[in-house]
């Protein structure tokens, strides 16, 4: 160190930096001492020599304290959060800076946003939400710029007159009822006073259930009223006066029954109640009834009997015709004067009703023509339905375009009960749960079930998905309803406890969106028919929901009008369908159902063997042949494209098409011969010859034989002209025999192959009929098992006196 103190003081320059340096060293200790006198333990000693200082080594030099102002930390107004606990002096300190001195007050305080500083303030959501609704409620509420725990936090803004009236009380406290809460109903709760029961529906006593128009309402309406009927076409209010045209001559019969009287002498027992034991597919029109001018709305069958048949049209007349015998127009009804929506029998059919777009609904005596009673509700009726009960038959239900359901008693003419929850003018009713209930649907796109006699709907379906559905119809089991929905599709629903939609049978393929295509059961429940905006009838199965049939029934009607389409309805083995054309066809299915008819041998078999090949192959291209067409239907979605072929090319094209039609026709008809026929009688007791079993043995088939027919001809004891047709099962067991003798199952018993055959027979004689067929031999001997099933009643009527089996 005292080197260093002489090589400091050797240098003049050294020494003026000494001094400048003591001279800060003074400063530094006098500002020490003036801000602290008390932090240090024993003051600085100014007296001491400059050299004394700079030569003094202090190993705990003196230091600034931690409470003095040099420690102050700089705070950002800005800042949200803070690491440490600022004092007053620190948080409110100035900024940095030169001060701007022409800024107001208002302009100096601290702001987060352009006018003003925002904090978050918590209040009770109840309180608040409280508030609110006393404020919308009574018109005053607490100030919300007062601090409510004082005294001034209890004041009040708003309407002070009403916080008078109700001491400040809220929303959430127990108030005074308001004069309308204390209006009284008129009270009947006794159940024994069925007219005069009102339950909870009672009106108010002072309740005004017509409320007259003011002067100057009356006086606007009466000039609105006045300009609408010059605009408006004049409608005719008064109902037109009803008659009746009988056109037929012999209306009773030699004993006096009326033309109602079921017939007994047309070959169907029309009094059966039972349902057959299987329906047909259609297989052929048997009549078209023509006599509407215009589109037909609406068919319905006699009840029971089914022996006649009800239609209204657009023409404004109703018509009877004859279902069986001459099939003639028995009476036409005149009384609307616009178009007949719906008709509708009473149980025994003695009595119709038909619902006008004239707003009436009028009640006919079916036999004499004669117009009953008048009925209206000054709105168009959609449909009209009596109570099926027996009881009931004197009340009757109409859906009408002003969203309700109205009935009425035909006794007295008075309205008994609206129904009136549909939000869309009603289009069906249908009656289910033994008459207990109906079921309605709209178009509101929904479905309610109603009780009968109660205004209020116990069942209210819809979705989304759904659409409107304009036509229903009840299963013949009464356990299914099928609707036909406005998205192309009948959905199902149940028509018991829970109404629910069966997700799992829904029918497609048919186009009906924007027409109320009709729909309906088989009476066995094995078929599901519906008609189509194209003219088309369409046959599903009930069980599988596969589309089993389909055919042009009427002919581009939809092309001339645009209007209500297809009713369909099923009556027995008969099938009937109606057009907006005016006019209506009936099918029948000649017991020919499932089976594969195929004609006895010859060259009538050999030229239906090769058309009926050449179709099925035709029917396999199709889809190549024009790949957009699908079910005899054009796909809207499809791309079509159009191609034009040269007149050569064109001309080659049918000049090959015709070369292989001949081809194919010329190979079905000179093709390979009969190899080998052999006959085998039937030798069994009388019993068993209805039922089999029949075994039998082929001759030696030769390795050309291409083929094996089993064909049966059977003779009866018969002796009347009579013919008849009859339906029954045939089960065939097929076993070859190999070159070791061994039986090999070809068709094995188990398996079942069974197959539907008719036995057509006239006199004592009966058309042949195919057993049997096979299309390709693996062996040369075979042995066929024959037996039948269905034929024991046929038996014991008629006798089946010997049976012969045909193996070609």
């Amino acid at each position: 160190m005292l080197a260093l103190k002489d090589y400091g003081s050797s240098d003049g320059g050294s020494e003026s930096e000494n001094e400048t340096a003591v001279d800060n060293n003074e400063e530094k200790v006098k500002s020490l001492k003036n801000t602290n006198d008390n932090s240090l333990s024993e003051p600085i000693s100014t007296s001491k020599s400059v050299s004394s200082l700079g030569l003094q080594i202090c190993s705990a030099p003196e230091v600034v304290p931690t409470g003095t102002e040099l420690c102050v930390k700089h705070i950002d107004s800005t800042a949200s959060v803070v690491t440490h606990n600022p004092k007053y002096e620190e948080l409110f300190a100035p900024d940095l800076g030169p001060e701007n001195p022409f800024k107001t007050q208002q302009q100096r305080a601290v702001k987060n946003m352009l006018s003003g500083y925002v904090e978050k303030a918590y209040i009770s959501e109840f309180q608040f939400e409280n508030q609110r609704r006393t404020f919308a409620s009574y018109g005053y509420a607490l100030d919300p710029t007062v601090d409510g725990s004082t005294e001034e936090g209890k004041m009040l803004i708003g309407a002070k007159e009403a916080a008078e009236e109700t001491g400040g009380k809220t929303v959430f406290e127990n108030t005074a009822l308001r004069p309308s809460d204390k209006r009284k109903r008129h009270r009947n709760n006794d159940p024994a006073d069925i007219e005069g029961f009102l339950g909870p529906w009672g009106g108010y006593i002072d309740e005004r259930r017509v409320v007259k128009p003011t002067q100057e309402e009356a006086a606007e309406l009466e000039e609105i009223l006045a300009k609408r009927n010059k605009r408006g076409k004049q409608v005719e209010e008064k109902p037109l006066e009803e008659k009746t045209v009988l056109h037929i001559k012999d209306s009773i019969d030699y004993q006096g029954r009326s033309f109602l009287h079921a017939p007994q002498d047309v070959g169907v027992n029309l009094r059966s109640d039972s349902p057959p034991e299987r329906c047909f597919l259609p297989k052929a029109q048997i009549h078209t009834w023509e006599g509407h001018t215009k589109g037909i709305s609406q068919i319905r069958w006699f009840p029971r009997t089914a022996h006649l048949l009800l239609s209204c049209s657009m023409d404004c007349r109703v018509k009877l015709w004859e279902v069986y015998k001459e099939r003639r127009c028995i009476r036409t009804y005149y009384g609307h004067r616009q178009a007949v929506r719906d008709v509708s029998f009473d149980n025994d059919g003695k009595r119709f009703l038909s619902a006008g777009y004239d707003r009436y609904v009028k009640l006919w005596d079916t036999e004499t023509g004669a117009c009953i009673s008048r009925f209206t509700s000054r709105k168009i009726p959609y449909c009209a339905k009596f109570n099926p009960d027996p009881d009931k038959q004197h009340l009757f239900v109409a859906g009408t375009s002003d969203k309700k359901i109205i009935c009425w008693d035909i006794r007295s003419g008075e309205i008994t009960q609206e129904y009136d929850r549909h939000l869309g003018a009603v289009n069906t009713i249908t009656f289910v749960d033994d008459n207990r209930r109906f079921v309605t649907t709209s178009d509101d796109k929904s479905l309610r079930v109603w009780e009968w006699d109660i205004p209020v709907d116990m069942k209210y379906i819809a979705d989304p998905s759904m659409h409107s559905m304009p036509a229903v119809t009840p299963s013949p089991n009464q356990k299914w309803l099928a609707c036909q929905s406005m998205d192309n599709k009948i959905v199902i629903f149940s028509a018991l406890n829970r109404f629910k939609m069966n997700r799992k049978k829904t029918f497609t393929g048919h186009m009906v969106a924007g027409y109320a295509c009709g729909l309906d059961f088989s009476p066995d429940m094995s078929y599901l028919v519906s008609g189509d905006a194209d003219g088309k009838c369409y046959i599903w199965d009930w069980k599988t929901t596969k589309l089993y049939k389909k055919w042009k029934a009427h002919d581009g009607f939809y092309i001339i009008c645009q209007s209500a389409s297809s009713t369909v309805a099923i009556v027995s083995h008969i099938l009937l369908s109606c057009a907006v054309k005016g006019n209506f066809s009936v099918m029948d299915s000649p017991g020919l159902g499932y089976s594969y008819h195929l004609p006895s041998a010859g060259w009538n078999l050999k030229v239906r063997n090769a058309l009926s090949q050449f179709s099925d192959l035709f029917s396999e291209f199709n889809k190549y042949i024009a790949p957009a067409y699908h079910h005899d239907r054009c796909e809207r979605s499809v791309q079509m494209r159009l191609y034009s072929m040269h007149k050569r090319e064109f001309v080659m094209v049918f000049v090959g098409f015709f070369a292989c039609f001949g081809l194919a026709v010329f190979i079905g008809l000179a093709g390979p011969p009969i190899t080998s026929t052999s006959e085998q009688k039937a030798h069994l007791n009388g019993s068993e010859m209805a039922t089999g079993p029949f075994i039998m043995k082929t001759p030696a088939l030769s390795p050309y034989s291409q083929q094996l027919w089993v064909i049966a001809k059977l003779s009866t004891s018969n002796n009347d002209d009579e013919r008849y047709d009859k339906g029954f099962q045939v089960s065939v067991s097929i076993d070859g025999i190999s070159a070791n003798r061994k039986l090999i199952p070809v068709l094995p018993l188990e398996t079942g192959h069974n197959r539907t055959r008719h036995l057509k027979c006239e006199s004592q004689s009966c058309e042949e009929l195919v057993v049997a067929h096979l299309g390709f031999l693996d062996y040369t001997y075979y042995i066929i098992t024959v037996r039948f099933h269905g034929l024991e009643s046929f038996h014991q009527r008629y006798t089946i006196r010997e049976l012969t089996f045909y193996v070609i």
